[in-house]
């Protein structure tokens, strides 16, 4: 009845029309591509709880560019549609810096050492002061631990998306390695390793430790946390469509049912991230453009890596 995605990108930008004719019900706590749930049609299929390249751009960007005060970033991107969805909204937000054609550079999945180091070297002749990357875990480990080798007054501050937290990146850029470097990444501001806890995330958190059956103890034992913080939200926001439609036992007459109700969700849902009220509503491309997103710009901030490979929350897009 219902589709859960990945990580990736894009599998479902390029699916998107697949998914929407043929009517499967989609939920994205994860994948960031912009163009994911804006399908040109009333009757969108898509929604997302996560990350939102098309909002999240502009706060990488003013975090760059105010927190790290880089001059003349260079776009460090995959050359894939998620690294397009990117550059679309981080070039529209580098013209309030009066940069109207940004450096861009692209890589390519499964990029090796020698080509991560050849494309640094181009950038930082070409005189670039900071990198905005957008990639993967692995291609990230990759290019940062080119970084890395670097001299270390060549070494340029980077401000990533989130994707290198989705992997083992953390384990092959030890918190030796990284100590002197500037890295940091946007993640939405909930975090099991944030120092505030309410009641409510510590009875969730005690609920995972029960139900990993000795798997998770503590909050570092969660990888890539921000896929079941995510996921759970969004499960709960499900849960209270299908209690709100009511179920038929027609699985095409009931994920109608459940579609619209996401779409007027009417009690409000306490989540990890946020407390959800009415979080999505008809899509109407032209005057409703962030109607499939539960989360907007002012649920993300920027993390960086601790010394034990904790995601610390350490700016908000303020």
């Amino acid at each position: 009845m219902v589709i859960y995605s990945g990580i990736h990108s894009p599998p479902l930008i390029k699916n998107r029309d697949f998914i929407n004719e043929n009517k499967a019900l989609t939920l994205v706590p994860w994948a960031a591509g912009g163009p994911i749930t804006r399908y040109p049609a009333k009757e969108n299929w898509m929604f997302r709880l996560s990350v939102d390249d098309t909002q999240a751009g502009p706060v990488i960007i003013d975090f760059a560019m105010n927190n790290q005060t880089c001059k003349k970033p260079n776009l460090l991107l995959e050359d894939t549609p998620w690294g397009e969805s990117n550059l679309q909204s981080m070039s529209k937000a580098l013209k309030a810096y009066d940069i109207a054609a940004p450096d861009v550079t692209w890589f390519s999945w499964n990029i090796q050492a020698r080509g991560a180091r050849m494309l640094l070297r181009k950038i930082i002749n070409g005189g670039s002061d900071c990198i905005v990357l957008v990639g993967n875990s692995v291609e990230g480990a990759v290019i940062i631990e080119e970084m890395i080798q670097l001299p270390e007054n060549e070494r340029l501050p980077v401000i990533s998306h989130w994707g290198i937290t989705g992997g083992d990146f953390h384990e092959k850029i030890t918190a030796k390695k990284r100590q002197n470097l500037d890295l940091y990444f946007i993640q939405t501001c909930f975090a099991f390793t944030n120092s505030a806890q309410t009641d409510f995330s510590n009875k969730v958190f005690s609920q995972l430790k029960t139900l990993s059956n000795g798997i998770i103890k503590q909050p570092t034992d969660l990888k890539s946390a921000v896929g079941f913080i995510h996921s759970y939200d969004v499960t709960k926001l499900l849960i209270q469509a299908v209690q709100q439609a009511g179920l038929t036992g027609d699985m095409l007459k009931d994920r109608h049912l459940v579609r619209l109700a996401l779409e007027a969700l009417k009690t409000p849902v306490q989540g990890l991230v946020k407390t959800y009220t009415q979080p999505f509503s008809m899509f109407d491309e032209n005057t409703n453009y962030n109607t499939h997103e539960a989360l907007n710009k002012e649920n993300y901030c920027m993390g960086k890596f601790s010394k034990n490979d904790e995601v610390l929350i350490s700016q908000g897009n303020q």
